[in-house]
């Protein structure tokens, strides 16, 4: 957990109700669930707008965690405790104090200038105006939050302990900025700025080298640059290098340079790197034991520096300079004294409203005695209460020391401890536009501004399923709705079929395209029923209760994500997973950008101008026409008259033309520049590809949505493993030798021609679809594609006709094809084995005709000389008369 206190004049109301995300174009509702925590909205804003003062006017405090989820209950507890220690000295009707969790339904986006995947986390905000509500001045129970640090660090590690948080000092990350991700050089990241290429290069060679003795490291930094130790033999010592290019030094705090880590073995760095670099799930762990020096810290913050706080300035120079000069238990009097007289003069207010605040009369004043072990929850000052709580809380635990370590928590928003800024900044990135905190310049890098009440609009709405949840009554009531709308759900057939069916993984690649899911951060496995189970953390979810409770999506958000996924199972339509875009086309895509902002601000400035000269246009013409005809003096002042009613009139008809179309025109520059980041990459990326990029090609795919691809009933796919599939797919080819067009989904359409008239094929990546079962050349043109994209095992969809086309095709160009189908194997074995057949007995027969015709050609031989036969000893026998044939034929 990590908390950041900040502050802000007016906005904050809108700002959590409809604050939007630069990179995502997307509202409050698209981007979280809000679970009001405590306190209304509507009365803490109406409070922040009635105040009459001018600069900051409310505290904006965000606490941010490392966990994926966490149940609403225990942001309630962390809620309740944060408000008992930051309204210590103050009673409960002096104080207006607000809290919502933000749950995120968005769980990442890409980085604008690295385009690499930021996680998303819970957080919570808490409102407190700067007012007090019982004696009308001004309230800030952490004055100068600098000087506070020490304390919110306190409460902050206690609360990391008691509910099993991470804390920042558990988790020392490689981060070179507050919102990158762990950086190892086997993940492929890259580093921004030449401070980040330094860094890159010195972690390489410490693992390259095999560096493991500090001395060497700083031996190893000679060579980068002139090295310097800062804080030389303290704990926080570190190193500074400044390379000759460079105008100043790149102080080296980070973790991977420091002495511990450095002096680890090589196995372990390496080992480190690849823990840290790896995606995970993050869950809340056991309790965890608290530094006795944090409990004795808010101890002292309850006893002593919240009340003086409240109390004690330099305003009154004589109290101010008495209470700097006693010792702890005089400033406890004294600011018992102090108490005392505030609530004294305040009663009668008190009395009229609902507070039940015990004040000390003057007895017990006289005879009060300051020791913390006097003090009971039951009798105290607010102050004094909440530290007896406290201290009973610590004693029960027995805790011990926490680690000492120090640095920041993974994927939080910021690298320090409790921080604090001022002029204020927002969680997740400075300078909110949504004009939280004082008024300045609107960083575009996060966030985006609104125009408008945009309360009015939808601040009382939950996206699909509206309800108004801008208090603990509202959101009590949403809650119970939507569990009855969950149990009805429970019941029906539709959904339990497709609990039981849906394949979990097509639902975690579908939500890598909607929600920013990263697949990499679940398991999936088989429940007794058959069906998957997400692990999310130490929950097994089914994949309604996933869309419900992990991605905190009420069920009438849910419902059309489980019928879309499950319907494209039926269809056995392939939903990819999305992944980070390729750094170098990342790169490339951001410097071909103009500077949007300067872009728009010319456009626009054009649009202006533009506008303004076709009115001066309208104006000049009509005053022209008036002149001429006030100066007619040849026509009577009726005709006159009714020339200039009919001149009014054509003016009036021009400006209503050209009203008209300056509002089309605007509303055109609008939806130009309200195009999605993402959606101007694949723009980019198609265009690359069109010029034939394929590696744009690929990267196209990988990014594109969930929409299904313009695909026909007869197509041709992988027939081989998942894995070769999947292997086969990252590559992207294009058949150069026809005209194609690539579409901003990655599908390439191939024509016959280059008029583009007649399409043959369109290539989604996975398929390749025919346009026409009966087009011979798209047939044969389809199956050259895919046996160029998946090899020879394929499987074919579509008509018996289709089937037939492709056997042809495969006959016809001697492509060595196997499919899927027995009955298509079996026909084509057919085929072949007649064709064979027949062109063997082709052959044969032009080879006996070859050999005749030779034989023809050649010249006759002498008849050879007959051997005389032997005489025989025996008598021949006497000669038969021969009978005629004829004279047969007659008997």
């Amino acid at each position: 957990m990590l908390i950041r206190v900040t502050g802000g004049s007016h906005g904050i109301a809108e700002y959590l109700v409809n604050g939007q995300k630069q990179d995502r174009e997307l509202t409050r509702d698209e981007l979280d669930e809000r679970v009001i925590l405590d306190g209304d909205l509507e009365f803490t804003d109406a409070i922040i707008k009635g105040m009459e003062k001018e600069g900051e006017r409310y505290l904006h405090i965000t606490i941010a965690f490392k966990e994926d989820a966490l149940d609403p209950e225990i942001l309630k507890g962390i809620t309740s405790d944060f408000k008992q220690f930051a309204m210590s000295a103050y009673d409960a009707d002096e104080f207006n104090f607000y809290a919502e969790a933000h749950l995120p339904k968005v769980k990442s986006y890409a980085n604008r200038q690295t385009g690499e995947l930021i996680e998303r986390k819970p957080h919570i905000h808490i409102v407190i105006p700067e007012q007090n509500l019982l004696s009308g001045q001004n309230l800030n129970p952490f004055g100068k939050v600098e000087q506070q640090v020490k304390f919110l660090e306190a409460f902050q590690e206690h609360a990391n302990a008691k509910y099993g948080l991470a804390s920042p000092k558990d988790n020392r990350r490689l981060a070179f900025t507050s919102e990158s991700e762990i950086i190892s050089r086997y993940k492929g990241d890259l580093f921004q700025g030449s401070a980040k290429d330094v860094k890159e290069r010195i972690l390489s060679d410490v693992l390259d080298r095999n560096i493991s003795d500090y001395a060497s490291f700083k031996s190893l930094l000679a060579e980068h640059g002139a090295r310097r130790t800062r804080n030389a033999g303290k704990d926080s010592e570190y190193q500074n290098v400044k390379p000759a290019d460079q105008a100043k030094g790149i102080n080296l705090k980070d973790y991977v340079f420091s002495r511990e880590f450095i002096e680890k073995p090589e196995a372990e760095k390496r080992q480190f790197l690849a823990n840290e670099g790896r995606r995970k799930y993050e869950s809340q762990q056991p309790a965890k034991p608290l530094a006795p020096e944090l409990a004795a810290r808010l101890q002292e913050w309850h006893e002593i520096r919240a009340p003086e706080l409240k109390y004690i300035n330099s305003g009154n120079r004589n109290l101010y300079a008495a209470y700097r000069a006693a010792n702890h238990d005089e400033k406890r009097a004294i600011l018992a004294d102090r108490a005392e007289r505030f609530y004294t003069k305040h009663q009668a207010s008190r009395a009229l409203g609902a507070g039940t605040l015990k004040t000390f009369n003057d007895k017990e004043s006289r005879n009060a005695r300051p020791e913390y072990d006097r003090i009971t929850p039951d009798r105290a000052r607010p102050g004094q209460r909440a530290a007896a709580l406290y201290q009973s809380d610590i004693a029960k635990t027995g805790r011990a020391a926490a680690p000492r370590p120090l640095s920041s928590v993974r994927n939080l928003s910021g690298v320090g401890m409790v921080q604090h800024e001022r002029p204020a900044q927002m969680l997740l990135q400075p300078n909110a536009p949504d004009r939280v905190g004082r008024e300045r310049t609107a960083d575009s890098e996060m966030r985006r501004a609104r125009t408008g009440d945009s309360r009015a609009q939808g601040g009382q709405e939950r996206g699909a399923g509206k309800r108004s949840t801008d208090s603990v009554t509202g959101q009590l009531l949403a809650d119970q709705q939507e569990r009855a709308t969950q149990a009805k759900a429970a019941n029906l057939a539709e959904f339990a079929q497709i609990k039981r069916e849906l394949d979990a993984r097509r639902l975690l690649a579908h939500l890598s395209k909607t929600h920013g899911v990263i697949p990499d951060k679940y398991q999936v496995t088989k429940a007794k029923d058959g069906g998957d189970r997400i692990n999310a953390g130490s929950r097994n979810l089914n994949v309604s209760d996933f869309l419900t409770q992990e991605m905190r999506l009420n069920f009438n958000e849910a419902a059309p994500i489980l019928r879309q996924v499950y319907a494209a199972q039926q269809g056995r339509e392939v939903i990819e997973a999305k992944t980070e875009p390729r750094r170098e086309l990342w790169e490339a895509f951001r410097k071909a950008q103009p500077d949007q902002a300067k872009q728009k601000a010319r456009e626009w400035d054009a649009q202006r101008q533009s506008e303004k000269a076709r009115r001066a246009t309208i104006r000049d013409d009509y005053q022209a026409e008036r002149r001429a005809i006030q100066n007619d003096r040849c026509k009577p002042a009726a005709e006159r008259k009714a020339a200039l009613s009919i001149a009014r009139m054509e003016r009036v008809t021009r400006d209503m033309a050209l009203r008209e179309a300056v509002r089309e025109e605007r509303q055109q520059l609008r939806e130009k520049h309200r195009q999605p980041y993402q959606e101007r990459y694949r723009a980019f990326l198609a265009e690359r590809a069109n010029k034939g990029d394929e590696n744009a090609l690929a990267e196209l795919r990988r990014q594109r949505d969930t929409s299904p691809a313009p695909t026909g009933p007869n197509a041709i796919e992988s027939a081989g493993h998942k894995r070769d599939r999947d292997e086969k797919d990252t590559a992207a080819h294009l058949a150069r030798s026809l005209a194609y067009d690539i579409d901003r989904a990655g599908n390439v359409t191939y024509y016959a021609d280059q008029t583009r008239s007649r399409a043959l094929v369109i290539d989604s990546g996975q398929r390749v679809t025919v346009a026409a079962a009966k087009d011979t050349q798209a047939v044969e043109t389809g199956l050259r594609l895919a046996v160029q994209k998946f090899g020879p095992d394929l499987k074919i969809e579509g008509s018996d006709e289709f089937k037939r086309q492709v056997i042809d095709a495969a006959l016809k160009t001697g492509l060595r094809v196997e499919f899927d189908s027995k009955a298509m194997n079996e026909e084509l074995a057919r085929r072949r084995a007649e064709r064979d057949e027949l062109q063997a007995r082709g052959k044969a027969f032009i080879a006996g005709e070859r050999e005749r015709a030779e034989q023809a050609k050649a010249p006759k031989q002498p008849a050879p000389e007959r051997t005389p036969e032997p005489e025989h000893t025996t008598q021949p026998e006497p000669e038969q008369p021969r009978r005629s044939r004829g004279h047969d034929y007659e008997r």
